[in-house]
């Protein structure tokens, strides 16, 4: 099967899994996450014709689901701001703003570059992410 097709299907299971995810998280209270990082190992565990889960071996698949995230994760943010503007609640979302995160991406990008070999731009997507 191509390598195409193998990867819609699974990004298509997925999506569809979203919507039974709320019914299985209650009873296990376990996060979404956890339940789909443990499928993906077994998946890779099993299938031997998905193709490598290296980022460097496809840079540029890297690059264009590291921008996809990227914009669905600014999207879904947006979504969320609902509150009031004040800096009495905004301080703790400013500082994991201004020092936190802005040392994540630094630190990332840092290891991307010279630890994986990516170029600058897409270490830059990655960290982001």
């Amino acid at each position: 099967m191509d390598h195409f097709m193998v990867i819609i299907i699974i990004i298509g299971v997925a999506i569809l899994g979203m919507g039974w995810m709320p019914a299985i998280t209650e009873k296990i209270r376990v996060s979404y996450s956890v339940i789909y990082v443990a499928l993906g190992i077994l998946l890779y565990s099993l299938l031997d014709f998905l193709p490598s889960p290296i980022p460097a071996h496809h840079p540029v698949a890297t690059l264009h689901l590291s921008e996809l995230v990227v914009i669905v994760s600014l999207m879904g943010t947006g979504l969320k701001l609902d509150q009031q503007f004040s800096f009495r609640t905004w301080h703790v979302p400013f500082r994991l703003v201004s020092v936190n995160m802005l040392l994540c991406i630094g630190g990332m990008m840092m290891i991307s570059v010279f630890l994986l070999g990516f170029s600058p731009m897409v270490a830059l997507l990655i960290a982001a992410v």
